[in-house]
Order: C-alpha cells, then sequence, then structure tokens
C-alpha cells in the first residue's frame, strides 16, 4: 500500500461548515480545516490558541440586561461604558471612575443605539427622547439628560384636521396667522409649521385659538384668504406623542437620525456644524436636510453609518446617500440610492461595522453576514455573503465588533456574538483574500463585547454552584485561562478575591506550570507550592481538526479509501502540552539524579515536532491538533503521512 505526505502550510480560511466538506475543488479548501474551536487564525497562515480573558468587575445588577460601549474622548483616553437598567459605569485602565444615574431601563439598554463625537455621546431609542452623554474636564466628570434639540422637521400626522380659513398679515417674515376656527394650542409654538398658499411659516406666539405669530421659512404668494383645502398643520416628525428615533450617526459635521416609528422610511440630518439645530431654512448647503426612500417595497430603516459614505440599512436594502456632484451631502442634491436588497432584522439587528473599505452587516434571517465593498467601475455598493462557507457559525448575531491591528498583535478580527453566547471569530484581509472563521467556546455564555483602544472587552453569563454571575472579562494575550485572576508577587502562597469563581474547579498555573485543580472556597485558593507568577481560572480547550487527508493518487482521488497515519511533522512557533491525533507529544527525557527536570515546568517547544506511532484505519483520516494543559500553542504548518 502506497504512502503519501500532504503538507498544509495554510489556514487563513479557518473553519469551513460541514456541508462543503467535500469541496475539495475549492481553493479555499486547502488553506482551511474541518474545525477551529477556541483558536484565532492570523494572516501569515498559522493558528494559535484564542487569549485567556481577566475578570475586570463582576456587575451585580445586569440580570435584566446590560451592553457595552467604547468612548474615545482623543487619542490617549479611551473609556469603557457598561450600561444597566437605570445606571451607567465608567472604566478607564479597568477601573471605575464614575458611576451615574440613566433614565434607561433594561429594555431600553438592550436596544439603544449612539453615536459619539469628541466628548459627547448621543444614545437613541423610540421610547424616548434622545439623551446626550458628556464627558466633563475629568475622567470622573459625567453628565447626561435630554438632548437639545431646535427647527425639528415637520409632517402631517392629521391631528389637526383643517376647517375655515386661514390669512397671513404678510407675505414674508413675521406674520400674523388668523382662522375662522379655533384651530391653534399654545403647544404649537416654537415647534409646528403651517404651510399654504405656497408659503410655509414656523409658530412662535400663541394669541388665541384663531391667532398666532409665525416666522416664515418661505414666503407666502399673497396674503389673500386660504382655504381649508389649501393649507394644513405639521407637527415636529419626532416627539412623545408620534415616538422618537432609534438610529443615529454623526456624519460630515451633520447628526443625523433616522428609524422613526411614525416615518419610517426617512431620516433627517441637522445643520452643518450645529449637531442639534434641524433647520431646513432655504435648503442652503449647510442646512438642515430631510429626505424619505421612495421604493417599490417596505423599507424601514433600522440603522444608519457613516464611512466614505454615508449608509443607510432597511429592513428590506441597503441605501448610499448621493451627492448628486456636490463635494458634500447638501439638500438641494440629497438623495439615496438603493444599493443592493439585502437588508437587516426587523428587530434588534446588531450595528453594521466597518473594517478593512467594507461593512459587514447581519442579514435579516441571522443566518449570513455579508460584506458591502464600494465599487469603483460600478460606482456603487456590491455585497457579497461573508459567512457563506461557514454559515453554521453564525447563529442569530446579537453584535458585532471590530478589534482593528493592535499594539499586541498585527491582526484584524471581527467578532460575532451569538446568541447561544459563543463568539465566531474572523480573521479578515480581503487585499490578501483572507477570511479564517473560527468559533469561541467559552465556560458560559458571552452577551456582549466592546473593543475600547485595541482592547476586546466580554460581558459574560456564568453559573457555578447555581449562582449565575455577570462578569466583564479583557482579552489578554499573556494570560491562558478565561475568567481569570493574575497575582504576580514574590512567593505567593495563596490567591484571594476570587469570588466570581467560588464553587467552581480551577485550574492553576503557578509560574508557566500547572498545579492541581482546586476548588474555590471563601474566594480562595491556596497553592501547593509558592510562586512569583499565577494565574487562576477557567480553561477552553483549544482544537483544531483538519479535512480528511485525501490526497491525489495516479488513479484518482483517495476520498473514501481506506488510510492510515503513520507520522505527523508540526511546524511551530511555540507549543506546550500537545497532542496530535491523540499522541501526546514527547516534551522531554526524564534522567536521574540532579539533572532530572522533574520540578520544572514542560518545557516549551519551538521548530520542528515529529509525531509517530498512530494505529488504526479509516476511510476519514484527520489530524486532531489539541492540548492536555493550557500552554502555548500556535502552529504555522504540518505535513502529514498517510498510508492508502
Amino acid at each position: 500500500m502506497p504512502r503519501v505526505r500532504t503538507a498544509q502550510v495554510n489556514f487563513t480560511q479557518g473553519e469551513l461548515a460541514p456541508q462543503v466538506g467535500a469541496r475539495i475543488d475549492l481553493k479555499q479548501y486547502y488553506g482551511s480545516v474541518r474545525m477551529a474551536r477556541n483558536v484565532v487564525t492570523f494572516p501569515q497562515g498559522g493558528f494559535r490558541a484564542a487569549p485567556g480573558r481577566v475578570v475586570v468587575d463582576a456587575l451585580d445588577d445586569a440580570a435584566g440586561g446590560a451592553r457595552l460601549i467604547p468612548f474615545a474622548f482623543n487619542t490617549e483616553q479611551d473609556y469603557l461604558l457598561v450600561l444597566t437598567a437605570n445606571r451607567l459605569r465608567v472604566y478607564r485602565d479597568d477601573a471605575v471612575v464614575a458611576d451615574i444615574a440613566t433614565p434607561w431601563d433594561a429594555t431600553v439598554v438592550a436596544e439603544l443605539d449612539y453615536a459619539q463625537s469628541a466628548d459627547t455621546l448621543i444614545a437613541v431609542h423610540q421610547s424616548m427622547a434622545p439623551q446626550r452623554l458628556m464627558r466633563g474636564a475629568t475622567h470622573a466628570d459625567w453628565t447626561i439628560g435630554a438632548m437639545p434639540m431646535s427647527r425639528l422637521p415637520t409632517y402631517d400626522y392629521g391631528a389637526v384636521t383643517p376647517t375655515g380659513t386661514v390669512t397671513p398679515s404678510a407675505e414674508e417674515d413675521t406674520v400674523t396667522l388668523t382662522a375662522t376656527d379655533p384651530v391653534f394650542t399654545a403647544a404649537m409654538v416654537n415647534g409646528w409649521e403651517f404651510k399654504g398658499n405656497g408659503g410655509i411659516a414656523r409658530i412662535t406666539e400663541f394669541t388665541s385659538a384663531t391667532s398666532v405669530k409665525a416666522k416664515t421659512r418661505v414666503a407666502f404668494s399673497d396674503t389673500d384668504a386660504i382655504p381649508a383645502d389649501d393649507w394644513h398643520l405639521e407637527e415636529p416628525v419626532i416627539s412623545t406623542a408620534r415616538g422618537w428615533p432609534g438610529a443615529v450617526t454623526f456624519h460630515e459635521g451633520r447628526l443625523w437620525l433616522g428609524r422613526m416609528a411614525r416615518r419610517p422610511s426617512s431620516i433627517f440630518g441637522s445643520v452643518v456644524g450645529d449637531f442639534f439645530n434641524f433647520d431646513l431654512g432655504d435648503a442652503l448647503d449647510d442646512q438642515g436636510i430631510d429626505a424619505a426612500i421612495d421604493s417599490d417595497q417596505v423599507n424601514a430603516v433600522m440603522a444608519i453609518a457613516s464611512g466614505s459614505d454615508l449608509l443607510v440599512w432597511t429592513t428590506g436594502a441597503l441605501y448610499m446617500a448621493l451627492r448628486g456632484g456636490s463635494p458634500a451631502l447638501t439638500p438641494k442634491t440629497f438623495a439615496l440610492a438603493e444599493q443592493t436588497r439585502r437588508g437587516l432584522a426587523p428587530s434588534k439587528p446588531p450595528r453594521p461595522v466597518e473594517i478593512d473599505r467594507g461593512w459587514i452587516f447581519a442579514e435579516r434571517g441571522g443566518r449570513t453576514l455579508h460584506e458591502a465593498v464600494y465599487q469603483e467601475v460600478a460606482q456603487a455598493y456590491t455585497t457579497s455573503p461573508l459567512s457563506l462557507l461557514a454559515q453554521h457559525l453564525v447563529r442569530d448575531p446579537v453584535r458585532l465588533a471590530v478589534r482593528k491591528t493592535s499594539r499586541d498583535d498585527d491582526t484584524d478580527y471581527v467578532l460575532c456574538v451569538n446568541t447561544d453566547g459563543t463568539v465566531a471569530v474572523i480573521n479578515t484581509l480581503r487585499d490578501q483574500q483572507v477570511t479564517g472563521w473560527t468559533l469561541v467556546e467559552p465556560a458560559g455564555q458571552v452577551l456582549d463585547i466592546a473593543v475600547v483602544d485595541g482592547t476586546i472587552y466580554w460581558l459574560i453569563r456564568r453559573v457555578i454552584a447555581g449562582t449565575t454571575r455577570y462578569l466583564i472579562e479583557r482579552w489578554d494575550q499573556a494570560v491562558r485561562l478565561d475568567g481569570a485572576a493574575v497575582a504576580t508577587g514574590d512567593g505567593i502562597t495563596s490567591v484571594t478575591g476570587l469570588d466570581w469563581l467560588e464553587g467552581a474547579t480551577v485550574m492553576i498555573i503557578a509560574d508557566g506550570s500547572l498545579q492541581p485543580s482546586q476548588v474555590v472556597m471563601g474566594g480562595a485558593v491556596t497553592l501547593a507550592r509558592p510562586a512569583d507568577r499565577v494565574e487562576v481560572g477557567l480553561w477552553a480547550i483549544p482544537l483544531v481538526q483538519t479535512h480528511p487527508l485525501e490526497p491525489s493518487l495516479p488513479d484518482g482521488p483517495a476520498m473514501g479509501r481506506l488510510s492510515r497515519l503513520v507520522r505527523v511533522m508540526l511546524r511551530t512557533v511555540e507549543v506546550q502540552n500537545v497532542t496530535v491525533a491523540g499522541e501526546p507529544v514527547k516534551a522531554r527525557r526524564f534522567g536521574i539524579g540532579a539533572g532530572s527536570p522533574l520540578d520544572r515546568a514542560p518545557p516549551v517547544l519551538t521548530g520542528d515536532i515529529l509525531v509517530d506511532g498512530f494505529s488504526g484505519w479509516d476511510r476519514q483520516t484527520v489530524v486532531t491538533i489539541t492540548q492536555t494543559a493550557p500552554g502555548p500553542f500556535e502552529v504555522i504548518g504540518l505535513v502529514a503521512e498517510v498510508q492508502i
């Protein structure tokens, strides 16, 4: 029986769906694996264990829901905002620097949309007026209150039925509007507009139910009495009565609002440089913009995003704001052009995220992530299914986040939090056709993720000994365990303050060596031997399994033939406690006497490692690489010899 050697030196496509398991005709097949769990790939070609997570804080009020939101005040001052019911904690360098009350209950917290610029964050929800969060002079100085708004666009919701005539006292400027019937109220001042006879006037002063003063925005044609069928009153487009916006962004010096309950297909933008003034005025270039989507299908706005262009996602399509030849968006040239009929889910869709000049979003249905990229030739955005070959890892996403190249890692990652608490991690580099999918399955359920200055924070729900705990944890390349505490010092003999692990059987890594597992009691563990650096926590086992080793033979493909694994050569950066296809890597040779290394940590292996001694025949021979204990786990290639 022939022996054949097959090599895999590229893992950048990550895990493929079982439905693609026979597609040996795809080029992606040869840079992918059957399974990649609790690992991440990197664009140079290899894979490594996913970083561990250090506990930042335990939340005692997150059972009803919580959100993690990044806040970048400037290039040097970044914060993590943690929202729970009616409460905001502000973290800087993993410590709470502010703790204030908010008007948002747990339901609103889960559905808030937000946009941040400099010292201000605007948060919106359809059930309440937009709120403004401001960072003051110090890290601890934060205030929140209703966002001021002036000169909102108006709309005729039919609140007032026109009866009788209305006569303007002049054609323009400040005019008196006199009605024959009682159609005016004091509540209309500084919000409502009268439209008729070609003119538009904003009501500024209430005199009586039949008389008000108003300021014209567009002059009346004349001062004749306007009959009932030629005039109407418009109220502010958003209000307590009509609902509030649910989508927000900043773009080109304007604040944009959308997702209104009563005008679901509209968005409007502020005056340039005056975020809270929405005056439409005379449609001058810097004045406010009010626009609606006209289409042959229902297109309720779900998200607005700012990048190279202003993008609007609806339930049925993606739209781009056109400039109409102008260098900027202006009232007279503004238009929303449909790009693709790939929309968002009508309830709780994750916010689209931008990376590498493209936008990633979850299509309605929750099973596919799409990527929208601007094509110069078409002068439009086109979409493609980013998760087509790994659709099984996308499970009704609740959050998307992007970690771009950081000081510790030169890889861009997209993180997709699934409803089941797992996280699909995508290593992406479009120019090199890198899209590597892996799945992180933590001890517990991931509820949310936020990225603050390149650092990934996780909100975890974990049940230990019957107690449910909610934890903020930080991804750390130097840590091997999850839900971890790290202690450093001289001759540490115990680690305390482990209340979040009470009752859990935890692993203990002391100076790189694994000590016996213990159950946390009284929030503490006692070490078997003193150490200078100690990690205590839980472990998510990394595992990578190749596709079946089915090389091409002179008489055709080896698919489905009986085969046996003879030996495997791993090319590594560094590994420890590794097994290959069930066989442990021989880490050291034991001597006797003074040279014995029994009291040292298992060595970290580098370079090429040969493993053999395998037995058994199979029609789908695979190589499974995993660990028996935490430690370095970084592999860049393998060569397997199989007998067929």
